[in-house]
């Protein structure tokens, strides 16, 4: 059985089903936080699509239930320049990049949050500029939300290299969390784990009605497409619904929408499939059937194991 006619027997097997969560999620990056109810943190937006507005809502939402007062600030408050230096580092010279101008962090400022997401790995990498420089130059506590980190040319303590501060680095899935054990991180860097921030949302989070007008199927178009035929798979799929009278939207939509046309596709749909995390993330919050295809290294999967799997109608194909 080829692949379109594999996911259209799943998806007609789920199309029907309201999709419902089978635990809470986040619970031990919560508690973390909660060590620090009351204070006053800087929060470090990395950049990114409409799947990182998601991680960036769930974190205030998180923020602000435990009473932490934040202020936010995003990559135009500091521009980073396209250009590296050489530092002697222990295993060697390493090149790094320096934000353009430095993060300003306020006297008042009790900890330091750079939002999760993937931007702390070798294919997306602003987070580790960012933790570079503030290790450098900051003595309050870091921490690094539930991320997926990923190194095959980076060898991670080296990032660490002069730090003057405690680092928190969380994880939001196994694979990434044994991942950063096996190097011999600093005794200042604690690693953990916990759920993607985005799962704190809820579909109430969203309002508005929650419609079923269309399937949606959004693919990547980025680096981290796996495979140029998602094209061929997306037109083979419109056919097959079309000939049982379901219309489909197609459109990479982290990217190609904007952020309230991108939410409105996924609260719309009967069914969600996509190799798009966070497309697969929102839909399931919002109580959709999704179908999650793996994407070009072990993202998807991992979450999938680690919080998605805890829906009842999130299915998760390896391919």
């Amino acid at each position: 059985m080829n692949l379109s006619n594999f996911l259209y027997k799943v998806a007609l097997s789920i199309i029907d089903m309201e999709n419902m969560p089978l635990r809470t999620f986040g619970s031990e990056f919560r508690e973390f936080l909660r060590e620090y109810e009351g204070s006053k943190a800087l929060l470090i937006q990395p950049g990114g699509n409409n799947g990182d507005k998601l991680i960036y809502m769930g974190m205030r939402k998180l923020l602000e239930d435990l009473s932490i007062r934040y202020l936010e600030v995003s990559p135009a408050d500091f521009p980073i320049r396209i250009y590296s230096r050489s530092l002697i580092f222990p295993r060697g010279y390493k090149k790094y990049y320096l934000p353009f101008e430095p993060i300003r962090v306020p006297k008042d400022i009790e900890l330091i949050i750079i939002h999760g997401g993937a931007n702390f790995n070798d294919i997306w990498f602003r987070s580790i500029r960012i933790v570079k420089h503030l290790i450098r130059t900051q003595r309050v506590p870091i921490v690094v939300a539930p991320q997926t980190y990923y190194f095959y040319r980076t060898y991670p303590p080296d990032i660490f290299f002069k730090s003057q501060t405690k680092v928190y680095l969380f994880a939001r899935e196994m694979f990434s969390y044994k991942h950063l054990r096996r190097f011999n991180l600093p005794e200042f860097v604690h690693v953990a784990h916990s759920d993607d921030t985005a799962f704190y949302l809820t579909a109430q989070d969203f309002g508005g009605p929650l419609n079923r007008e269309h399937i949606l199927l959004a693919f990547r178009t980025d680096k981290e497409q796996l495979t140029n035929t998602r094209e061929d798979l997306a037109r083979e799929l419109s056919r097959m619904f079309s000939e049982i009278g379901y219309p489909t939207v197609v459109s990479d939509v982290s990217v190609n929408e904007t952020f309230s046309h991108f939410v409105d596709l996924i609260s719309n749909a009967s069914l969600v499939i996509t190799d798009r995390l966070h497309v697969g993330i929102l839909g399931s919050i919002l109580k959709k059937p999704v179908i999650l295809l793996s994407g070009s290294y072990f993202k998807n999967f991992a979450i999938y194991q680690y919080s998605l799997k805890y829906f009842t109608a999130t299915k998760f194909i390896n391919k």
